[in-house]
């Protein structure tokens, strides 16, 4: 904010996340001397709050720590608050110490070679201009500029991995071993935008991607390839050999699926789609967000639904599909499961009301959506899924 405000500060806004796992006396704190410093540096200043528990609850689902649970709603907060707001890029304060935890971590985890290019100086919208710079050298420079900063009490508690490492490995080295563990993830991002950038992957929903550009790759690429898709679902990074070698193993078939808990992977002809796992939903019918994807009332085409909402019977709701769920079509009934298997696709959302199945929704997921015979009336309202936003699943 300081630098920012010495030369774009009429192009600058700032974002605070609160993460709600920090006492209230603490977070009350932090947000006065934010508003303090803004106000002293003339940049506006904005704050998003996470709900009190989400962080534990997305850890669980996510099966992760809760580092990593913060982080990823961090980031999915402030994309969402950038695009709303016509932002072109969000800047972060990472330095060297920071880069230099994460090799060291990523080296403990026996991750792969790609990893080791620890925090990424550009990723997308997102820009770490600070990254090689020491940690000292910006504490100075606010020391001397009469500005003081907040300190996160967790981070003393060296329970978290990278905390312990912060406070038992990283003092023990040198400022020139420093220096030389920033270099070598320079070096492997370069390498890794050289050789190892992973395929063309089409998000949206889903990802996908070549399976004939997939087999012909170097392990590099394959691993990058893996590696962008848990990101951007959030997941945790790490990619083991087995996963990778089982991946290739099916795309070599061209055909099959790979189920983890977190992942989902459909092995098509042409094509290898991978879906994140959504928790199990149910809720009243609305137009607007549920969670993970919008129902919009917008036609797409001749296949878009039309429902003719004067004929749902009692309460209409929405939710994610199970077992032994069926749908009277056009041509009979049939099993939502068998839908899904002819469409290759992991899940679907249907609409029901008293009498049963009113239609199913695969078509955001790369299948087909599908209307109950009793409403076939060509008539009603469009009902259009469409993902809540790239980077909120």
């Amino acid at each position: 904010m300081y630098l920012l405000s010495l030369v774009a500060r009429e192009r600058t806004t700032a974002l605070y996340v609160n993460h709600n796992i920090r006492s209230r006396e603490e977070l009350d704190g932090e947000m006065a001397l934010n508003e303090s410093n803004a106000a002293l540096l003339g940049i506006p200043l904005s704050t998003v709050t996470i709900p009190t528990g989400l962080v534990a609850s997305c850890a669980r689902e996510r099966k992760c720590g809760t580092e990593a649970a913060a982080r990823a709603l961090r980031y999915e907060a402030l994309e969402k608050w950038r695009a709303s707001h016509g932002i072109d890029f969000i800047l972060t304060a990472h330095h060297r110490e920071d880069q230099t935890e994460s090799v060291i971590m990523r080296l403990l985890d026996n991750a792969p070679f790609y990893a080791l290019g620890g925090i990424s100086a550009r990723d997308g919208n997102i820009v770490r201009p600070m990254l090689g710079i020491r940690k000292s050298e910006i504490t100075a420079l606010l020391e001397s500029a009469g500005l003081t900063w907040s300190e996160d009490s967790t981070n003393g508690e060296t329970g978290y991995r990278r905390n312990f490492i912060r406070h038992t490995i990283v003092p023990s080295l040198s400022e020139r071993e420093r220096d030389l563990i920033a270099r070598i993830a320079l070096n492997v991002q370069e390498y890794r935008r050289v050789h190892g950038a992973p395929l063309d992957i089409s998000f949206s929903f889903y990802a996908s991607f070549s399976r004939e550009e997939f087999l012909d790759a170097s392990d590099e690429v394959r691993d990058a390839t893996v590696f962008a898709i848990n990101s951007y679902f959030g997941l945790p990074g790490r990619v083991s050999r087995g996963f990778i070698g089982e991946i290739v193993e099916k795309a070599r078939e061209g055909r099959g699926r790979i189920l983890t808990p977190g992942l989902s992977l459909y092995f098509l002809r042409h094509e290898i789609r991978a879906y994140r796992t959504i928790p199990h939903f149910v809720a009243p019918f609305s137009y607007g967000s549920h969670g993970f994807f919008l129902v919009e009332e917008r036609i797409e085409d001749t296949k878009t639904l039309l429902l003719d909402f004067g004929g749902v019977s009692g309460r209409l709701i929405i939710r994610t599909s199970r077992e032994g769920d069926s749908i009277i079509l056009k041509d009979g009934e049939r099993k939502v499961s068998e839908l899904e298997k002819e469409y290759r696709v992991p899940y679907s959302i249907v609409l029901e009301d008293q009498e049963g199945i009113v239609a199913v929704l695969a078509r955001m997921m790369g299948g087909r959506d599908r209307l109950a015979s009793r409403f076939l009336t060509g008539k009603g309202r469009a009902v259009t899924l469409v993902p809540e936003s790239p980077d909120s699943m």
